[in-house]
């Protein structure tokens, strides 16, 4: 919701408008996919600081489906909490979130401010958010919660990644200690079942050990990581890391999309969940495609990532798997021109198409082959390098 004072209100796409006092409420039979802004006036009558509730959407006969945008308070609470952590403690290597995909999305609390924030008061510190995708997408690495189910790196993996998964296989209070916590994982299972398996594939293993009320590791805790320790030594000849595809260092979050046929908004909605993943796929004969709109033109666009299907409970999969693709690029939606094409495996892993920087506002991502018969996205993300 945008509030522009001066402009005078009208139903602006909205089948019925009705004003009260404390809020605005539209009502629509049909709205297509994408952004909608609805204009309106207000007037203050006191002195004083006014807030903006939240937009929120729903269905009127099901309610339970609904959608809001974060108000400005909560963005406020959230980029100071991050401004606090990451100028008052010294360098963080690694910024590791819970909760943002799977939980809010990334489109309500925006990825492009977030992410610009934290590189712009710590540019090396790594973002990871446990996104519930093996990939990199909207990540500066890969994460696997092998607690959550998502069980171990892809054997195909070639990004770096992390492995995560609790020291203690009972008692707790989930990721968080407990008075309980017990059945610790063996030095066996730590270095023989994660470390030694998940190094071969460029990862690193995140063990979590919580702490008790005291802020301290329990003894058992301690020792235990002591064993691990003295058992384990890393590889030093396994091979470097494989060459890396050209990363999106400027994120550009989506304002709407469109297909030729699915559901687009599904791989641009930034909600990815374990238990339910939205995925766009298409229904007809290929070529099919889906266009991207950035909101604005932007001056160097340069990147496109491609995440494929991912199966609830199950993740990765290769059915619908794009592996034949074109990219056009346009500043009006009008006049589209080629930037790439090319050809990816069939594997589940993320996807890139990168090209000379380029003034875009909409990108569309063209299927012409596909793994199976419809073309699949779990998301998409377009950005620019650096």
């Amino acid at each position: 919701m945008q509030i522009e004072i001066g402009v005078e209100p009208a139903s602006q796409g909205f089948d019925h408008v009705q004003r009260h006092d404390d809020r605005v409420e539209l009502f629509a039979t049909r709205l297509a996919e994408g952004r909608h802004i609805f204009t309106y006036v207000v007037r203050a009558t006191t002195a004083g600081t006014f807030r903006t509730a939240p937009a929120r959407a729903e269905e009127m006969y099901a309610p339970e489906i609904f959608g809001r945008t974060p108000t400005a308070a909560e963005l406020a609470y959230v980029t100071a909490q991050i401004t606090e952590l990451l100028t008052g403690y010294g360098p963080i290597p690694l910024l590791m979130i819970d909760g943002w995909s799977w939980k809010t999305g990334h489109r309500r609390v925006p990825y492009q401010q977030i992410r610009a924030l934290v590189k712009s008061l710590q540019p090396d510190c790594l973002m990871l958010d446990n996104s519930h995708l093996m990939s990199p997408w909207e990540n500066d690495l890969g994460g696997v919660e092998e607690a959550q189910g998502n069980w171990f790196v892809p054997a195909d993996n070639t990004f770096p990644v992390v492995q995560m998964q609790k020291i203690n296989a009972a008692g707790g209070n989930d990721w968080f200690w407990a008075p309980n916590v017990g059945s610790l994982m063996s030095v066996t299972t730590v270095v023989d079942e994660h470390l030694k398996r998940v190094e071969p594939l460029w990862g690193n293993f995140l063990l979590n050990c919580p702490p008790n009320r005291d802020g301290l590791l329990p003894p058992e805790i301690v020792t235990r990581l002591g064993e691990v320790g003295a058992a384990w030594a890393p590889d030093t000849t396994r091979p470097p890391l494989p060459p890396q595809p050209p990363q999106i260092d400027i994120p550009y979050d989506p304002a709407g999309s469109t297909s030729t046929s699915g559901q687009s908004h599904f791989a641009i909605d930034g909600l990815d969940d374990f238990y339910t993943y939205t995925v766009w796929e298409s229904a007809g004969a290929l070529p099919q495609s889906m266009t991207v709109d950035l909101g604005d033109v932007r001056e160097n666009v340069s990147v496109l990532n491609y995440v494929p299907r991912y199966v609830s409970q199950m993740g990765p999969s290769t059915d619908g798997a794009i592996t034949s693709y074109n990219v056009y690029v346009s500043t009006d939606n009008a006049a589209f021109t080629m930037v790439a094409t090319g050809d990816w495996p069939v594997n589940g892993l993320m996807k890139t198409a990168s090209f000379d920087p380029v003034a875009a506002r909409y990108v569309r991502l063209e299927a012409t082959a596909v793994n199976g018969t419809n073309a699949a996205a779990t998301e998409l993300a377009i950005g620019a390098r650096r």
